[in-house]
Formats: C-alpha cells, sequence, structure tokens
C-alpha cells in the first residue's frame, strides 16, 4: 500500500511538472524577448534615432539635425503667421509662373505690397529682385515657400 500512495504521488508530481514545464514553455520566450528589448532600449534607440538624421551644410557650417527638429522649427517660425485667402493664391501663382511674376501683373491681379507681400517675405516664403519689395520687379518664391504649397493638405483651398 505504501508503495502505490507513492507511485500516485510521484504520477501526480509528474503530471504537475508537465504543466508546468508546458507553461514555462509558454512564458518563456516572451520574457525573455522583453528582457532583451529592456536591456537593449537605449542601443536601439540610439541607433533608430541616427536614421533619422539629415546633414545640411547652412552658410558653410554642416550641421546634422532630425526631421523632428526640422518640423519644430518651421512649427515655431509659422506659429503666429497665417496665410490668407490672397496671400495663398499669391504663393500658388508664383510656384507656378517661371521666372516669377512682375510687379505690373501683381498689381493688375490685386496683390499689395505691404498686405500680401511683406508678410509673405518676411516669413521667407518670397522674395523680391530690388533692394526692397517696392523696387523690384520680379517677384518669385522661395524654396521653402515651394515646399510649403507643395505640402499643404488642402489642395484646393484658397485656388
Amino acid at each position: 500500500m505504501i508503495i502505490t500512495v507513492t507511485e500516485r504521488m510521484a504520477a501526480e508530481i509528474g503530471v504537475q511538472m508537465e504543466q508546468v514545464i508546458r507553461v514555462l514553455d509558454i512564458i518563456v520566450w516572451p520574457a525573455v524577448v522583453l528582457a532583451g528589448i529592456l536591456i537593449f532600449k537605449t542601443a536601439a534607440e540610439k541607433f533608430l534615432g541616427s536614421a533619422n538624421l539629415a546633414k545640411i551644410n547652412m552658410f558653410g557650417v554642416e550641421v546634422e539635425i532630425s526631421s523632428e527638429h526640422v518640423a519644430n522649427l518651421i512649427w515655431e517660425s509659422f506659429d503666429h503667421f497665417e496665410i490668407g485667402e490672397k496671400q495663398w493664391r499669391l504663393l500658388v501663382l508664383l510656384s507656378e509662373k517661371i521666372g516669377g511674376l512682375s510687379q505690373i501683373d501683381a498689381a493688375e491681379k490685386g496683390f499689395s505690397h505691404k498686405e500680401d507681400f511683406r508678410p509673405l517675405r518676411n516669413a521667407g516664403l518670397l522674395t523680391g529682385d530690388g533692394e526692397t519689395l517696392s523696387k523690384s520687379e520680379r517677384y518669385n518664391i522661395t524654396p521653402l515657400g515651394k515646399f510649403v504649397v507643395s505640402r499643404r493638405v488642402d489642395k484646393n483651398k484658397y485656388v
């Protein structure tokens, strides 16, 4: 009788051990992956972050900048600046005109220096060929202006 109780306990322990081993098989690989992620998190962030860097040469100095930082700079630059309907039309017109827009054409289309051109020039979106905007004969869109026009979400707005 002692032998049968011992055999039964051994059998129960064997079943329990099999269940424990199955549970461990299920739990171990996710635990190893999670531990690996936690251990190598900083290295992975540095590696992935460096892939997002661009080198830009400005004024003879090369700088590395992340796309997130570029987005923040653009956001801060235009945070208090809103482009009106007439200004959008002007930017779109300038982006489509090769060789820019003449002062005469601009006046005929109803664009004014003070209300339309100056804020866009101050934001770096357009430029004139003279000392000042009022002395310019032609106006051109800057690369930043082209970028803003090409990347706007609502392409049909103000056109």
